[in-house]
C-alpha cells in the first residue's frame, strides 16, 4: 500500500490532539505555532486538521483532531485534506495512532469499479 512507509527523519509529522490537550501542547511550541492556532481559531474539533508553517511558510506539522474515546474516522480525511509528502503520526498511545493510520487508510478508498469515466 503506498500509504505506509518506512519511517523516516524527514517525515511530516502529525499531533493527533483532543480539544483539551490542544492547551497544553500548544503551551509547549514556539511562539509563532501558538499565535498560528489563535490567529485560525483550531479547536481541535474531531477530524478537522490545522497546517502548521514554519518561519518561511513551508509545511512542519499538522494538528489533527481528535475524539477523547479513539474513533477510526477522526483520521479519515487526511488522505484527502493533506498536501502530498510523508507524514508520520506523533503520540504516545500507540492505539490512537493505529486507529488513526486505519482511518486515514479507509478514507483513501474509492470503489469506482462501476464508476463512468469523465
Amino acid at each position: 500500500m503506498p500509504y505506509f512507509l518506512r519511517p523516516t527523519t524527514k517525515a511530516i509529522p502529525i499531533y493527533p490532539l483532543t480539544k483539551e490537550a490542544l492547551i497544553s501542547w500548544r503551551k509547549q511550541q514556539e511562539k509563532l505555532v501558538q499565535l498560528w492556532i489563535k490567529q485560525t481559531k483550531f479547536a481541535a474539533t474531531p477530524g478537522n486538521i490545522c497546517l502548521l508553517p514554519d518561519k518561511i511558510g513551508n509545511l512542519q506539522g499538522v494538528i489533527l483532531g481528535v475524539s477523547r474515546n479513539s474513533n477510526l474516522w477522526d483520521g479519515g480525511n487526511l488522505s484527502k485534506n493533506l498536501p502530498q509528502g510523508v507524514y508520520k503520526f506523533q503520540y504516545p498511545d500507540s492505539n490512537k495512532v493505529e486507529y488513526c493510520a486505519l482511518g486515514w487508510a479507509l478514507g483513501s478508498y474509492s470503489f469506482d469499479r462501476y464508476r463512468k469515466n469523465k
